[in-house]
């Protein structure tokens, strides 16, 4: 073992190493710790110490709560009125296209081909939870758009697409391009127990007064397009049975459709929202709305309903007047 007497080597001195001696023995008293040497506070920290001095009486959870630096509150949107009209342009028929028919449609239609791209773009962008999210974030509880105040033109709406589901009644599949031709029609989309709530806040109010008029019907349907969750939702119907009047059982649908290339098109982008639209005898949206429903859509869709049952009304009385040719 090497000496710390002995002389150093020239390069190890020039390089200010040193060989230190290997320790034999070992001290039993314990190393003493270094205290760090207070440094001044400057002016700002001080002030806030001295406004914050029972912060430090608290536990160290309600004290970071107490300090931490919170984001600002975002701005809740402004909605605004729906600026088109909802639905396919094509009239729903209960006849199925043949594979060669479908093949030319999806691979040899070159708008057809655009639209798909489109949205596969906006499916790209969608995160899983952005329906949970909308809900979630203080604003409107996912409604994104206002009902019209007045009813869609005739000429400038679109058709209500064919959506099939089993009825609760007697579990028969219906379509409703045959429950709601020749009828004024108040649609309501579900899905979960939100939507429920939602198209019950416009259903309520409007439905009694116009209940007793033949030309008028009712129609929910509830839709789940995930396969697991509508073997749960069938297996316990009667849940669905205890939201609607037994009355009712005939008009109400269970459907597993999928709505995926239809939610665009028909203003309901949001799955856990619920929507109202008003069909007319035609098959043609005359009026929809989404989520919670306010005063002034609770008006307007009472005004749209009577004017098309009075226009109804006129269209059969004067049909039944006309002589047979």
């Amino acid at each position: 073992m090497l000496s710390s007497n002995l002389p150093l080597h020239p390069f190890l001195r020039r390089s200010g190493c040193y060989l230190r001696p290997r320790r034999t023995t070992y001290s039993t008293k314990p190393d003493k710790k270094e205290v760090p040497i207070p440094t001044p506070r400057s002016a700002s920290v001080r002030k806030w110490a001295d406004e914050n001095q029972d912060l430090h009486s608290q536990p160290s959870v309600a004290r970071w709560a107490a300090t931490a630096r919170r984001p600002p509150d975002r701005a809740i949107p402004t909605l605004k009125l729906l600026d088109r009209p909802l639905g396919v342009r094509e009239r729903p028929t209960l006849v199925k296209q043949t594979r060669l028919q479908r093949i030319k449609d999806i691979w040899l239609n070159e708008p057809t081909i655009l639209e798909e791209r489109k949205h596969l773009i906006k499916q790209l962008n969608k995160g899983y939870y952005t329906d949970v999210a909308k809900l979630i974030r203080p604003g409107h509880m996912g409604k994104t758009w206002l009902a019209p105040e007045v009813l869609i033109r005739e000429d400038k709406a679109l058709y209500l697409p064919n959506i099939k589901g089993k009825d609760l009644e007697k579990k028969e599949q219906k379509h409703t391009t045959l429950m709601c031709y020749g009828k004024i029609t108040l649609l309501a989309i579900e899905s979960t127990e939100l939507s429920v709530l939602q198209t019950r806040s416009f259903i309520q109010t409007v439905h009694p007064r116009f209940e007793s008029n033949p030309l008028y019907q009712r129609v929910h349907i509830n839709i789940q397009e995930n396969m697991l969750k509508a073997m749960v939702v069938n297996l316990f119907l009667h849940n669905l049975r205890a939201n609607v009047p037994k009355e009712l059982y005939g008009n109400s649908l269970f459907s597993t459709q999928n709505m995926e290339y239809l939610r665009e098109p028909m203003g309901c982008v949001n799955k856990m929202v619920g929507y109202v639209y008003l069909i007319d005898e035609n098959l043609k949206i005359r009026w929809a709305a989404g989520g919670d429903a306010t005063l002034a859509e609770l008006q307007a869709l009472e005004t749209c309903l009577s004017v098309l049952l009075k226009r109804l009304e006129e269209k059969t009385g004067k049909e039944k007047q006309q002589p047979p040719s």
